[in-house]
């Protein structure tokens, strides 16, 4: 098991790095294996990091960092090396990877423009959706499937193939401090899904 781990060392005062930390007895204990480099252009912290398996030994990696932008880190050994972090699109928030049966994998996040129209206008923003058919070597263009006003993070799951299931956390109040938790479904293509079939 591999899972992601953003912050600093215990007194220092810069910024948060993202480390990856690895268990081999099913999350019992875990040890640390590995530093993502940091890039001498990102002047904000490495925060809210999420890995996916990619084809053969390669692991994908999305942070979000340096405002509103999705950076990603490939592994071409399981996580041990990283290679140096890109920024791939805007998108504010945690991102979420979820790699289909199929091979293919999806990214969600907040979209910038409709997110921030929404919270300054009190209208709904949305979630941006991408996915990558070649191991997170390229992605496709933006998708806003989905517009919730305040939408905070999501976790995905494939329940059957092409179909996942999507679970949302909602900012209810304009204010803040009451969140709802939503889902629906997504699918790679078409699907029939217990709220209906998803046209592809």
């Amino acid at each position: 098991l591999l899972m992601c781990a953003y912050g600093r060392n215990l007194g220092a005062t810069e910024q948060h790095t993202m480390r990856v930390i690895r268990s081999g007895d099913g999350g019992t204990t875990w040890t640390y294996l590995s530093e993502v480099p940091k890039p001498v252009e990102l002047t904000q912290h490495f925060v809210e990091g999420v890995m996916s398996p990619a084809g053969g030994n390669r692991v994908i990696m999305m942070v979000r960092a340096d405002g509103d932008w999705i950076w990603q880190s490939t592994s071409e050994d399981n996580g041990s090396t990283w290679s140096a972090p890109t920024r791939r699109f805007p998108g504010s928030g945690r991102p979420d990877l979820l790699r289909w049966r199929n091979g293919a994998i999806t990214v969600v996040c907040r979209d910038v423009v409709s997110y921030m129209r929404g919270i300054t206008e009190s209208r709904q923003g949305g979630i941006q959706m991408r996915t990558s058919r070649n191991d997170g070597l390229s992605w496709s263009t933006k998708e806003v499937p989905l517009m919730w006003r305040g939408f905070l993070y999501t976790a995905m799951i494939e329940t059957e193939p092409n179909q996942a299931l999507i679970v949302i956390g909602v900012d209810e109040a304009a204010g803040g401090g009451v969140s709802g938790i939503h889902s629906t479904y997504i699918a790679d293509g078409s699907a029939i899904t217990p709220l209906g079939p998803i046209a592809s």
